[in-house]
């Protein structure tokens, strides 16, 4: 599974590889300049101490170039190195969103809203800092060792390659963690996903839990979520801390030990080793010491990025919906039929039976039945979000024949039970289904959705901004704004669910005699008897039966 994450991610780098090239080879040129600093540092005290005027300032100059080159390449590399991160996160997060409508509005619906967030949030952002960090830093740290060894081998100082020994079996020893680094990590993200989902939950119905008074009981909950989030975040953290504190230890002392020896050199063998040699001795172990010490917290990095690009692949991997195409001309549409239907969200209880209907262009139809009865759910069907378990929808249009699926939203113009404003605009709202109106036929649906009026009263009129589930709107208002929407689109079909419910009689009567007037299909979800009289059928569902009962008169 590591392979097939690590492919995935190497995937999402295209169009950014040259840039990561770049990324790296700058890397390594900064771990070469941390190994000639030794060097360079080694020539300047020996010439000092040697009274070589000439020479040491050539390897003064010489320090001063190394340190500007270091410097230099330090800002370009971590300017790079930010730009990437920001912009694959960015990628990463369009392709996350272009997949979550790609997908089947059924198996995307078994994840929580914060669930998903926290993937696209939280789990994004661990697969861009492993993606971007690993490899450029991966590869410092390597030649930074391996220069470290090289010269330490030059410099004859044998004894202090234990410590290379010690850090690869240090190293090692963290790899048999991988699994366990892995689950702790999906763990701590779950718990994750489960606190952003209940603090979204909680902040949606604000207003709920002030008018039932019971802020005491969420804080309790919150509390619990948040108790279980620590736990298994302080998991996770905890065997990242003790594995890097490990390392601490092992290289503290090993660099008191490198000191040690250098010192009993100059002691017992006057000459053997110079002050210069000795300060170089301690850079490179240092270039040992801090190399492997990273390389110890690269390891929790990868195997945190891979288990997160896991759980983004698990999206990748739920079913996608039926291509959707689009026909030439939607107000082709002759005749939508419904056959034999049958559909439920659990096999063991049907939501409707054997439902048969046939919706001609033109007609009104009005629909009614108990709450929870499927009304909503047929609308459902009819736009394609769920299959039917069994019969089949076709629509005819023009000389042809074809059966229903995700391309059939385009002919239908939903008001749902939510009305579901976005924040933003009202004019932004009422384009939502037609970019190129004018402003000018914008008035005209809020005046079909007898909206116009409390709109123009408005100080900013279109420009007036609604909050988020339609905020600093009243519910009649939001219901005629969701309506104008509607009337907007150039679908054919009008789906109207309990879209006037919150409508005095006589608005309600006004809105619904301007709809009968655009004759344009509807299909009316109602409890109210007004609506009734706009409607030229009228069926009731009853048991999961569509039942037709004549005129509504």
């Amino acid at each position: 599974m590591d392979k097939a994450a690590l492919g995935w991610i190497g995937d999402q780098w295209r169009g950014h590889k040259r840039w990561m090239v770049l990324l790296i080879v700058g890397n390594g040129v900064i771990a070469l300049t941390a190994l000639a600093f030794a060097l360079g540092c080694r020539w300047v005290i020996d010439s000092a101490v040697a009274g070589n005027q000439g020479r040491f300032y050539g390897a003064g100059g010489c320090l001063l170039g190394i340190i500007t080159l270091y410097l230099c390449l330090r800002l370009g590399c971590n300017i790079l190195d930010e730009v990437l991160r920001a912009r694959l996160g960015v990628v990463l997060r369009q392709r996350l969103l272009h997949c979550f409508y790609l997908k089947t509005y059924p198996s995307l619906s078994t994840f929580h809203s914060g669930e998903l967030l926290n993937r696209l949030f939280s789990d994004v952002t661990v697969v861009v800092d492993g993606s971007v960090g690993i490899l450029p830093t991966l590869v410092n740290l390597s030649l930074r060792i391996l220069g470290a060894i090289g010269l330490l081998l030059w410099m004859k100082q044998w004894v202090l390659l234990i410590f290379l020994f010690g850090g690869m079996g240090a190293i090692s020893a963290l790899t048999f963690l991988r699994r366990r680094f892995k689950a702790l990590h999906q763990h701590a993200q779950q718990a994750e996903g489960e606190m952003r989902s209940f603090f979204q939950e909680a902040l949606e119905n604000r207003l709920m839990v002030k008018c039932f008074g019971v802020e005491a009981t969420m804080e309790g909950e919150a509390a619990d979520v948040q108790r279980l989030f620590l736990k298994k975040h302080l998991k996770r953290r905890g065997l990242s801390v003790a594995s890097s504190s490990a390392m601490d230890v092992l290289f503290n002392y090993s660099y008191c030990f490198a000191l040690l020896i250098g010192g009993a050199g100059m002691l017992w063998t006057p000459g053997g080793m110079s002050y210069g040699t000795l300060m170089a001795m301690l850079q490179l172990v240092g270039q040992i010491q801090n190399p492997f010490a990273g390389l110890s917290g690269l390891l929790p990095r990868q195997f945190a990025m891979v288990a997160s690009a896991e759980r983004l692949m698990a999206l990748y991997a739920l079913p996608d919906e039926e291509k959707k195409t689009h026909l030439d001309k939607p107000v082709d549409f002759d005749t939508i039929a419904l056959e034999k239907v049958c559909f439920g969200y659990d096999p063991e209880t049907p939501v409707l039976r054997a439902i048969d209907l046939t919706i001609r262009m033109g007609e009104r139809i009005a629909l009614q039945g108990a709450s929870g009865g499927g009304k909503t759910t047929l609308f459902l069907l009819l736009m394609g979000i769920y299959a039917p378990d069994n019969g089949r929808i076709w629509i005819e249009c023009g000389d042809h024949f074809r059966t229903g699926g995700p391309w059939t939203r385009q002919l239908f113009a939903w008001v749902p039970q939510g009305h579901f404003l976005m924040s933003g605009t009202l004019r932004e709202n009422l384009r939502l289904l037609n970019e190129e109106a004018t402003d000018d036929q914008l008035w005209e649906f809020l005046d079909i959705a007898c909206a116009g009026d409390f709109v123009r009263q408005l100080p900013q009129g279109l420009d007036t901004g609604v909050g988020e589930r339609g905020v600093g709107l009243s519910e009649g208002q939001i219901q005629r704004i969701a309506i104008a929407r509607a009337v907007a689109s150039p679908a054919p079909i009008l789906l109207l669910d309990e879209s006037t419910s919150a409508l005095d009689v006589d608005t309600e009567a006004a809105v619904l005699h301007n709809l009968e007037a655009l004759h344009r299909t509807c299909i009316i979800v109602t409890h109210r008897p007004s609506a009734l009289r706009i409607c030229n059928r009228y069926f009731v569902l009853k048991q999961g039966r569509l039942v037709e009962n004549g005129l509504g008169e």
